[in-house]
């Protein structure tokens, strides 16, 4: 049994970004460590990587054995269970991958701007961040009880509405987005600098706002769990461009 056409393209193209985000990680690290100015937003982004190469690895099972982007009448029902499981694992993977990317740049923050207000600031927000974590960390281990429930659908119990949290989840993480991105711009735009070299900088901060719009078009997508057939719908709304 193997990865289907959609799954290999997945499989493939998160490969792509994982790597690509370990190269560009990777590089930052040593230009760090060759300056000795490794700090706590470094380590954060590491935990973030190992985070993604778990998700790589739930990705690769989930296509191979669970029929990751079939439609879900395709599926047998050894298939569907391990594609539930897979499901679950990733979520799980996916609320702890999340938060650590935000830290880390919020971190990153910290150590640009030192000014008091500006560090009370970033420091509200992460607590935002790990408010954000353990309120969709807990929601999603107990959205079925018992949580078998989320792989076995022959026993008893209830499970949330789906629909509801992953709109939830997906809104809540986008305003969050929205408040890291806002962040830096009343530091930048005080700073002793021509107008040009503000823009400037502001561009590069600003470029952050690709995950903004990442955000906004997995709201969208999320239309597809109308249809029933999570199988495909889980491609795309799957969040391993968060890296």
């Amino acid at each position: 049994m193997g990865a289907n056409g959609r799954g290999k393209t997945y499989i493939t193209v998160s490969a792509v970004l994982v790597a690509l985000s370990t190269v560009v990680v990777g590089f930052r690290i040593l230009a760090r460590w060759m300056r000795s100015t490794v700090g706590l937003d470094d380590y954060v982004i590491c935990v973030s990587i190992i985070l993604a190469y778990s998700m790589l690895v739930e990705a690769v099972y989930w296509a191979r054995d669970g029929g990751l982007g079939k439609h879900m009448d395709e599926l047998s029902d050894w298939e569907k269970t391990v594609f539930q499981k897979c499901f679950f694992a990733n979520e799980i993977s996916y609320t702890l991958l999340v938060p650590s990317i935000k830290l880390s740049i919020l971190l990153l923050y910290r150590r640009i701007f030192t000014v008091d207000k500006f560090r009370v600031a970033s420091l509200v927000t992460g607590g935002l961040v790990l408010a954000w974590c353990l309120a969709v960390f807990v929601t999603v281990l107990l959205q079925c009880r018992p949580i078998a429930l989320n792989w076995n659908k022959s026993l008893e119990g209830t499970c949330i509405n789906p629909k509801q949290f992953f709109f939830g989840n997906a809104i809540s993480n986008l305003l969050i987005d929205v408040v890291i991105l806002a962040l830096p711009i009343p530091m930048v735009l005080q700073l002793q600098l021509r107008l040009t070299q503000k823009l400037t900088i502001l561009g590069i901060f600003l470029l952050g706002g690709f995950v903004c719009i990442a955000s906004i078009m997995r709201v969208v997508t999320l239309k597809v769990f109308e249809t029933g057939d999570t199988s495909c719908a889980s491609l795309t709304v799957n969040p391993t461009y968060h890296i």
